[in-house]
């Protein structure tokens, strides 16, 4: 096919040299092309493992259910102490009323 193309126009160096050049580009390029379907299509498959795969899924939920009891349980603390810290600071007031 090279030796056509170099025969019908003439410049036979030159132009074998462009096809040697375009070959191996071409070569290269599906190669390339290829690689990246491959990947493409292996980090798809690695997608796809990710989303269907359902191991772990009762640890994750466990570990939320305890941050949310942790998070509700410090907030509760805290505003039992507020109310305990008033009520103390009540008896506080009474018993230095009664001392004087």
């Amino acid at each position: 096919m090279a030796a056509e193309f170099c025969a019908r126009t003439g410049d036979n160096v030159r132009n074998l040299a462009f096809l040697r050049v375009a070959g191996a580009y071409g070569q290269l390029a599906r190669t390339v092309r290829s690689e990246t379907t491959k990947e493409a299509i292996h980090v798809k498959r690695f997608a796809m493992q990710l989303v269907e795969d359902d191991r772990g899924q009762d640890l994750i939920e466990y570990g939320l259910l305890a941050g949310f009891i942790s998070l509700a349980s410090v907030t509760m603390i805290l505003n039992v102490g507020s109310g305990v810290e008033g009520i103390y600071d009540d008896l506080e007031t009474q018993a230095q009323v009664l001392n004087n």
